[in-house]
């Protein structure tokens, strides 16, 4: 649970996250009551453990906030949920079909994350995740600090009729 902020080079800023929380899925935090859509109660106790844990480490997030011009950059993140063993692998070794899905689960960190620093989310530009078996629910986010993309880093692709079916 070390929280770090690592200037590698002037170009390479980063802050690493790690949340001591089980990684909550899409699934579980809405509710249909009277044909609204309402967060869980789940879900809310989930933000409010999130928004504690990340005041209570802003001082690494404010000091990757102070290098950062959304002008100029994007944001490349890295996000590493680890589930206990069994919640997520069979008996034979194998990962289950029924356990959480990684994309569900990106959602709702990205958001609280993107929320908590005042960022929107659409300056994302490279995104990763992970879903790793341990002996203990956390997730780990790594944001790192990139050069917005232009269109000159755009590749030229092939034409579809050039392509071999």
């Amino acid at each position: 649970m070390v929280d770090e902020l690592n200037e590698i080079d002037s170009q390479k800023i980063t802050a690493r996250l790690c949340i001591p929380l089980a990684p909550m899925s899409a699934n579980r935090a809405y509710r249909v009551f009277r044909s609204r859509s309402i967060k869980s109660k789940e879900y809310r106790e989930y933000e409010i453990a999130f928004n504690h844990y990340m005041a209570a480490h802003f001082d690494q997030c404010r000091a990757f906030l102070e290098q950062f011009d959304t002008n100029t950059h994007a944001i490349k993140v890295n996000m590493d949920f680890y589930f206990p063993y069994q919640d997520i692998m069979t008996k034979s070794g194998r990962l289950k079909l029924r356990g959480q899905d990684l994309d569900n689960c990106v959602k709702h960190c990205l958001d609280n994350v993107f929320k908590f620093l005042n960022l929107d989310d659409g300056i994302v530009c490279d995104l990763n995740a992970r879903k790793i078996p341990s002996h203990t629910s956390w997730t780990v986010v790594t944001l790192e600090r990139v050069k917005t993309p232009s269109h000159h880093d755009i590749p030229d692709l092939p034409k579809w009729s050039e392509v071999d079916h």
